[in-house]
């Protein structure tokens, strides 16, 4: 996953892909709720997790606190979680 903004207030949508036994699908994935964009100021970080578990990071708030989340695909929502073990 890449992206790019002029602002942290600017936020395009984001997608993920599915490799079908007949061709490569393409999802939206469910944005932030307003709760969990709270202190959101942008430097996402993307990494898989396992098969078909996305992670995503971002500090927050004055501190630069990281937030983490997992994105549920069967939920169709981004879930906070710790921080991921398998992180350097």
């Amino acid at each position: 996953v890449a992206t790019h903004g002029a602002d942290a207030k600017a936020r395009g949508v984001l997608y993920a892909y599915t490799d079908g036994a007949d061709n490569i699908g393409r999802f939206q994935l469910a944005p932030l709720t307003t709760e969990q964009l709270e202190g959101y100021g942008g430097g996402d970080r993307y990494g898989f997790g396992g098969a078909d578990r996305l992670v995503r990071g971002f500090p927050v708030g004055a501190r630069a606190d990281t937030a983490w989340y997992s994105y549920e695909h069967g939920e169709l929502r981004w879930n906070r979680v710790e921080r991921p073990d398998w992180l350097r």
